[in-house]
């Protein structure tokens, strides 16, 4: 591709905000990113025995409050992504259909933040309550940022929520993924 052309088949428009939210994915990968984006770094994520890291931020101008997942960086990050085997999808306030299982490493990387993300988020909403909500990350970040999503999609289903994945690991079965396809529809974007 060249330097200012979009792939075939996608517009200037989603080329344009693909290429936003994978900023946010790679932020995190800073130690800390006073702004990123440009916006309000609203608070770090950072579960030590987990090793996931991120941030929430919110962007003002778009009216967004971003929650965004580092990927793999260290030893403890390269085992959660090689504990493999699918377990039930059990997370705080989701209510997967019946079969729907996750892998293991990424759901218990997510759950070990999600009450904070969810409390932090819903902080944010009562303060800027017309703002919608976005997940992003990059690799293992775009595994734990699709569980995200869809916390955030199901605590908050009166929201607009939209999430962007980049590099990310296969993370549902096909159950799960096509709740996850019902729930987002043409709001996620998975790029490979």
């Amino acid at each position: 591709m060249r330097s200012g052309s979009t792939p075939a088949g996608i517009s200037q428009a989603l080329f344009d905000e693909l290429k936003w939210y994978f900023q946010y994915a790679l932020s995190t990968g800073a130690n800390v990113c006073a702004s990123p984006n440009g916006n309000v770094l609203v608070k770090t994520i950072n579960h030590a025995p987990t090793d996931t890291q991120g941030f929430i931020a919110r962007d003002d101008e778009k009216k967004e409050i971003i929650v965004a997942f580092r990927g793999t960086t260290s030893l403890t990050d390269a085992f959660v992504d090689i504990l493999i085997v699918p377990v039930p999808l059990l997370s705080p306030g989701v209510h997967p259909p019946l079969g729907s299982l996750v892998h293991v490493g990424f759901l218990t990387a997510y759950n070990s933040v999600a009450s904070d993300v969810i409390s932090t988020v819903r902080n944010q909403l009562q303060l800027y309550p017309d703002y919608n909500l976005v997940a992003s990350g990059h690799s293992l970040g775009g595994a734990i940022a699709s569980i995200a999503g869809l916390s955030l999609q199901q605590n908050f289903p009166h929201r607009n929520t939209r999430m962007y994945t980049y590099g990310q690991p296969r993370t549902f079965n096909g159950v799960a993924a096509h709740f996850v396809n019902s729930v987002f529809g043409n709001k996620a974007h998975r790029c490979t």
